[in-house]
């Protein structure tokens, strides 16, 4: 409870968690981050199905 009011009187620190937090979001799940992974894993894995009909 005491990190709530801290948060509560420090308007400031919330504001630095918000942007940190946004950060941290844009580096690591925006498009341009996720969709190499997926086109990877969805290359990979039509490969697997192609050498296995073959």
């Amino acid at each position: 409870m005491t990190h709530l009011r801290t948060l509560r009187d420090a308007p400031y620190l919330t504001a630095a968690m918000g942007m940190a937090a946004r950060r941290r979001v844009e580096q690591n799940y925006s498009l341009n981050v996720t969709v190499p992974i997926l086109a990877e894993i969805i290359n990979e894995l039509l490969g697997s199905i192609v050498a296995h009909k073959a």
